[in-house]
């Protein structure tokens, strides 16, 4: 019994110890190679942003937990961030440019250092207040529909139903969202917002937000800010803004039979976001926006003193590229972009559960009414032709037809 005791006694001083050095020699300190990371309370995307940390930022991690680390600030607060934020799974993506209207976020993150996102994230900039006020549009709209319409109980229960996994799905380019895409995407959704007549059933949207943010969670940015918006219109649609902003129309919901369907379609979307479609090459046009002096042409101090020429001449190429990308958006993507985006979007619904035709279904019966790409022109397919191209894709990547499900019960209880 003694030797016994003598064992335990003996034991658990030095397993306290080891674990105490394995804690230490844990954490360590590091820097947010990221525009921006999201802290949020726990380890996923659907969990609340409490912070958002700028590049440059320090963070202490002091766990990790499959994707995500755990960090303490400086105020002894804790919170969770993506490992890829933190330059652990960065995959170059060949740019070269910093684009950061406010530059916050170099030295040690403490409560000066971040902001505070407690309502939601809508990563409305300077530019994209200005650019409002220019079209007489209040982002406050914008603002409201950033919260997410569920809970972290409530995703978790819907998620429930998929494989477990937490890999994200390779094959995107793993390019990173610049605060350029945010601020223009901002920008440019507050223009769709304002042209359009929103959908007013919460419980449609806390349902179409929960399929989307359940497939933006296996992409590679699978940390980011997805905000997903219905528009009032029998017209079936659907179009995306940079900086994670996914629009579908009540006409293309009521044309669905299922969940993979509508998978489908918001997979398409989401593909165009993670892939920068249409802002990368309106990018190329503005040397200005690539330089260093964009850092600063935007924050409010300049404001308060005045803009240069140069200043003015960086927000008016922004300005340019808004309203370039708006008419981009809503008028039709090329063919590549949605060639890509159709493959990408169904590779995606596959990994995260679902029967992997389900756009292609989709397509076929939306008709020409229902394809994405607006106007139809010799630039891009009819619905029929991706249709055949995406069931081609099927077939070429092995994908079974006969796995995945299409989830059609919790579809006509959500959605009818």
């Amino acid at each position: 019994m003694r030797s016994r005791f003598f064992f335990r006694a003996a034991i658990i001083p030095a397993a306290c110890a080891l674990m105490l050095i394995a804690s230490v020699a844990f954490a360590r300190e590091v820097r947010v190679e990221t525009s921006r990371a999201r802290i949020r309370s726990g380890p996923g995307n659907y969990y609340k942003v409490v912070y958002t940390a700028y590049r440059g930022a320090k963070l202490n991690i002091v766990s990790e937990e499959n994707s995500w680390y755990k960090v303490r600030l400086r105020d002894g607060e804790t919170g969770f961030v993506s490992k890829r934020s933190l330059g652990a799974e960065r995959t170059a993506s060949g740019r070269n440019y910093r684009y950061d209207p406010k530059g916050r976020g170099v030295g040690s993150v403490s409560s000066g250092q971040i902001m505070a996102a407690t309502r939601g994230v809508s990563d409305m900039g300077m530019f994209a207040r200005k650019y409002a006020k220019g079209h007489e549009i209040d982002p406050a709209v914008l603002e409201e529909l950033s919260v997410k319409p569920f809970t972290e109980k409530e995703f978790r229960k819907f998620s429930s139903k998929f494989r477990s996994g937490d890999t994200p799905l390779s094959g995107f380019s793993g390019a990173e969202l610049d605060d350029i895409d945010y601020d223009i995407g901002a920008a440019i959704a507050l223009r769709i917002i304002a042209s359009s007549r929103l959908n007013t059933d919460a419980g449609l949207r806390k349902y179409v937000s929960l399929v989307g943010t359940s497939l933006a969670s296996k992409t590679p940015l699978y940390d980011a800010e997805f905000v997903f918006i219905i528009l009032e219109d029998s017209t079936p649609r659907s179009f995306s803004a940079p900086g994670g902003y996914v629009f579908i129309t009540s006409g293309a919901i009521a044309s669905m039979e299922n969940e993979a369907e509508l998978a489908g379609v918001l997979a398409h979307e989401i593909a165009h976001i993670t892939e920068r479609h249409g802002i990368v090459e309106l990018e190329k046009q503005s040397t200005r926006i690539s330089s260093e002096r964009a850092v600063d042409d935007l924050d409010e101090e300049v404001d308060k003193r005045g803009m240069d020429t140069g200043d003015r001449e960086v927000a008016a190429d922004l300005r340019e590229i808004a309203d370039q990308l708006f008419e981009h958006i809503i008028g039709g993507r090329k063919r590549v972009a949605e060639d890509i985006a159709d493959k990408l979007g169904t590779s995606l619904i596959y990994t995260r559960g679902y029967k992997a035709t389900g756009l292609a279904d989709f397509l076929r019966k939306a008709g020409d009414a229902g394809a994405s790409s607006g106007d139809r022109t010799s630039t891009y397919r009819d619905t029929s032709e991706r249709a055949g191209m995406i069931m081609e894709h099927i077939r070429s990547k092995g994908i079974s037809t006969r796995r995945g499900k299409d989830f059609k019960k919790i579809f006509m209880e959500n959605a009818r």
